[in-house]
C-alpha cells in the first residue's frame, strides 16, 4: 500500500490573456477546503499544481489585489461562479485559463 501523501495528483493548463498572450510568473492556487497546491506559471503561461487528493478544486490566481478565478465561461471575479475542476484517479491537464488583458478590470 502507497501511503497517502505519496499519492499526488496534477492539474495543469496554460494561463493566458484574451488575445492569446501568456501570463508567465503569475502563481496559480488549486483549492480545495484546506487542501490546495500552487504552481507558477512559466514563460509560456504554463503551470502544474500538485493536489494531495481527489475532489472539485478550484483555481484562482491573484493580480493587483483582484482574485481571480477559473470558469469554463471565462474568468470570473465571483467565487461561486467559478467552474470545479473535478480530479479523480487522473490527471487534468490542457486547461485553458483565460483572462481579460488587464485581469484586475475584473474587480471593476
Amino acid at each position: 500500500r502507497i501511503p497517502h501523501y505519496l499519492c499526488v495528483r496534477h492539474i495543469s493548463g496554460r494561463l493566458v490573456t484574451e488575445d492569446g498572450s501568456p501570463l508567465a510568473g503569475t502563481r496559480v492556487s488549486a483549492r480545495r477546503g484546506d487542501p490546495w497546491g500552487f504552481a507558477s506559471s512559466d514563460s509560456n503561461g504554463v503551470f502544474s499544481n500538485t493536489v494531495p487528493d481527489s475532489g472539485k478544486y478550484t483555481l484562482h490566481f491573484t493580480h493587483s489585489g483582484c482574485r481571480v478565478y477559473y470558469a469554463a465561461n471565462g474568468a470570473t471575479s465571483e467565487w461561486h461562479d467559478a467552474t470545479p475542476i473535478t480530479i479523480t484517479d487522473t490527471n487534468i491537464t490542457d486547461i485553458q485559463f483565460t483572462v481579460p488583458d488587464d485581469p484586475a478590470s475584473l474587480c471593476q
